[in-house]
């Protein structure tokens, strides 16, 4: 009689993968403390959902509009559920399934699946951690590159296998549009292999999914996104980032003569990179453009002087360990014996170019969204590369043995850190948040329903939200209506928002939130943003810019709320802007 057991675990044998990626992922939502990298996630839930003062709209800006769609109207059905975190939360499952399929699948040595897969879901923690959409739709994508290329040098011809791919590059894509150059220069593996073993019927179930929703797409953005205002919105997005990813602090003698060139004082200029209310009399596309183009070299265009990429340098020493600690691991003592001639070279030449855009890619912009799925990848690529190669065990391999110790250690020791390291950030943007919280309730209860909240600095735009957890949105926030700021500045819902509570159109805003105690501003104070400060520029760019409309009168700070006595180094001050008589 046949083992019933057996046949049984034979059922379910395909399902490991999924079953402990979603245990895994489910430990740490639990037990980690996960929050959204940036707030752009939170400002895109906003837009969908219509939280915060926001009118809701399927145009989350950074999704494409299918996607956006079909969360808009989960949305609209059930306001109260994380349709937007359930939703990468799920794709980040499904990547991670995939990936632990394509370690626990190979035919390499067991201990270097052992020592692969720590490293993959220790970088995979990281993303679930720090959740972000762009995060999410790279990683989607180079997990499928990184099983297209294995099935093609084993030869399957499991035509489902790659309808999954096919589906999970569809996703990537919908999530992110944007990202698509860049993960296409990670994808030289996949065109390398698919020769190896492509039919025409593998190509059409891995390109129809992806094709469909880049024809979907394009067709949707024809529809919506077609109108002047959305173009003004995206010419001044564009030239507002090239603004901020090269404002330097300390200006140089460049630097003054490209303020002079766009009639901004040294106060305009400071404002410029840290606030977010640019009035479009001064912050325009034409200034920006302008004065970036006068103050930056071809060089710094090249190199961004952004804070994220600091902040992925940490994952670097981790991460040259480890590749360093498997490539001698697996490469030493070896001889080739699966590939020959131009199979060889085509499988080179891809881990070249992919080596090269990992390299270039750390030059330019490396954040941790980004850094994160491409370690992931690497990992995979590594589980890979070990198949081709067939170790000679006539060799005596003492070394070997002292290479694969140190990799455990590093990749262990490297991951543990970070872990640990992140966990504290986190566990401090825990606290910030009960913080915020606390200070937000007692600014709410004692101000009109209808008062429009202003963050002065970046650091507490959307007050703190990034540190929500994912699943929770703004299930639990306070009924407020939040300035949208950020990119939303130009954008359609931004300038929504702004004839909605009476502030007109962008042109002139700031003049109507003076003397307005329907408006309430706020500044976040940190061991690196000071409040007097700022308020010295502000006042300093205020009377400099709008005391022709307040004759006689000259510009003065009101605050309302201010705990940062209570709180060490950081806290809230809330407070509003008069002209007074001089």
């Amino acid at each position: 009689m046949p083992d019933k057991s057996h046949d049984i675990f034979n059922r379910i044998k395909p399902l490991i993968p999924l079953i402990a990626a979603f245990i895994f992922t489910l430990i740490l939502l639990i037990f980690a403390i996960c929050q959204y990298e940036t707030n752009d996630d939170m400002t895109m839930i906003r837009l969908l959902s219509g939280k915060n003062g926001l009118g809701a709209t399927p145009d989350a800006v950074f999704l494409s509009l299918p996607l956006g769609a079909i969360l808009y109207k989960h949305y609209q059905l059930a306001g109260n559920v994380p349709w937007y975190g359930l939703f990468l939360y799920s794709s980040l499952i499904s990547g991670c399934a995939v990936g632990l399929k394509i370690i626990l699948g190979s035919t390499t040595a067991t201990a270097n699946r052992i020592i692969c897969t720590i490293a993959f879901l220790g970088f995979y923690s990281h993303l679930v951690c720090q959740l972000n959409f762009a995060g999410v739709s790279l990683f989607l994508w180079l997990v499928a590159i990184a099983a297209i290329s294995q099935s093609s040098l084993n030869h399957k011809n499991c035509h489902g296998e790659y309808l999954i791919y096919g589906l999970m590059l569809a996703v990537s894509f919908l999530i992110r549009p944007d990202i698509l150059l860049v993960s296409l220069v990670f994808s030289a593996p996949a065109f390398a292999t698919l020769p190896f073993s492509s039919t025409k019927r593998k190509l059409t179930a891995l390109l129809v999914p992806l094709l469909m929703a880049l024809a979907i797409s394009t067709a949707c953005n024809r529809a919506y996104r077609a109108t002047p205002e959305y173009r003004t919105y995206a010419e001044f997005n564009k030239s507002r980032s090239d603004l901020l990813d090269l404002h330097s602090g300390e200006p140089t003698g460049k630097t003054v003569a490209a303020m002079a060139s766009v009639d901004w004082n040294i106060y305009d200029y400071i404002l410029a990179g840290d606030w977010w209310l640019h009035d479009g009399s001064l912050y325009n596309k034409e200034s920006f453009v302008k004065f970036t183009g006068q103050n930056s070299s071809n060089f710094s265009k090249m190199v961004s002087t952004d804070t994220s990429t600091q902040a992925a340098n940490r994952f670097k020493l981790p991460l040259t360990i480890i590749a360093i600690c498997l490539l001698s691991s697996l490469f030493s003592n070896c001889q080739i014996s699966r590939l020959k001639g131009r199979e060889f070279y085509a499988v080179s030449g891809s881990a070249v170019i992919t080596l090269g855009a990992v390299l270039l890619m750390s030059a330019i912009r490396f954040p941790p969204r980004v850094a994160l799925p491409v370690s992931c990848y690497l990992v995979l690529l590594l589980v890979i590369a070990s198949t081709i190669f067939t170790k000679r065990t006539s060799q005596i391999v003492p070394l070997r043995i002292c290479i694969a110790t140190a990799c455990i250690i590093a990749v262990t020791g490297g991951t543990l850190f970070m872990l640990k390291d992140e966990y504290h950030k986190r566990f401090m943007a825990g606290q910030i948040k009960g913080f915020t919280d606390t200070t937000l309730r007692q600014v709410v209860n004692n101000t009109p329903s209808d008062t429009v909240m202003i963050s002065a600095n970046i650091t507490g735009f959307s007050y703190n939200s990034e540190a929500t957890h994912p699943l929770s949105e703004f299930r639990n926030s306070l009924p407020l209506l939040d300035f949208p700021g950020s990119w939303l500045i130009a954008s359609p819902a931004y300038n929504s928002f702004l004839q909605k509570n009476g502030f007109g159109d962008r042109t002139r805003a700031v003049p109507r939130m003076i003397n307005n105690d329907r408006v309430l501003f706020s500044y976040w104070q940190s061991p690196t943003e000071n409040f007097e400060l700022f308020s010295n520029n502000f006042l300093a760019h205020l009377n400099g810019r709008y005391s022709a409309e307040f004759p006689g009168k000259t510009f003065r700070i009101v605050p309302l709320f201010d705990n940062r006595g209570t709180s060490g180094n950081f806290g809230w001050i809330f407070f509003r802007v008069n002209a007074v008589a001089q």
